[in-house]
């Protein structure tokens, strides 16, 4: 098919009538992401272990919900919120609209959004890495409700935090830990202050060698 054929096609591709349309921000596109991600779910059988992160997409049209990131080399971008397998599978996708998404176990936006994508995956024993952007004292908890098992790095200023392990002074190489209701929190000093947390793993600290050699 010729370049500027397929173009002219894109620019009259429709999933849905503007008639029935609603006025949600993804209304025109929803049906085919739902598909997609319906699909996925039902044909593929995913590892065990599996993460949740953010995806851009360039974008330089006009668009209420675009995103402006400085750092990035794609400054202005759509953002997604992927499921994904370690081998770069993505298992889920969920695109942000601008629109609040909130959970009814009061577990905040970001939680929502951890619950939205592991929704057809709790409980089967799959263990999701997530970042401090997700990442809370209430959902890690909320996790092991549902039988399932995460962890991931921790913000200091995240509510219910484990006051003894955020606000303690380390010297490099020092660790403190903290446990409470099945959650472990961790901070561990290197050249700086790392937050962890967990509902999986117990303290350990475990040598090992980077790619110089240095243990």
């Amino acid at each position: 098919m010729p370049r500027n054929k397929f173009q002219l096609m894109l620019r009259f591709w429709h999933f849905i009538n503007n008639e029935d349309s609603g006025s949600k921000r993804l209304c025109k596109i929803i049906g085919l992401l739902d598909h997609l991600n319906n699909t996925m779910g039902n044909i593929y059988c995913p590892n065990k272990n599996i993460s949740i992160d953010e995806s851009m997409m360039l974008w330089k049209g006009r668009l209420v919900f675009r995103q402006y990131v400085k750092n990035k080399r794609h400054k202005y971008c759509i953002k997604f919120y992927e499921l994904c397998e370690s081998d770069s599978i993505v298992l889920k996708v969920k695109i942000y609209s601008g629109e609040t998404t909130l959970s009814k176990h009061l577990l905040g936006q970001t939680g929502a959004i951890v619950l939205d994508l592991m929704e057809k995956l709790m409980g089967k024993e799959y263990h999701p890495s997530t970042d401090n952007f997700y990442n809370s004292f209430e959902l890690t908890k909320h996790m092991i409700k549902q039988q399932t098992y995460t962890c991931g790095t921790l913000r200091t200023d995240r509510k219910s935090n484990l006051k003894e392990c955020t606000k303690a002074k380390l010297k490099q190489g020092d660790v403190i830990s903290r446990s409470r209701e099945g959650v472990v929190v961790a901070k561990w000093k290197d050249k700086r202050d790392v937050l962890m947390i967990s509902n999986l793993h117990s303290l350990q600290m475990i040598e090992v060698t980077n790619r110089e050699r240095r243990k």
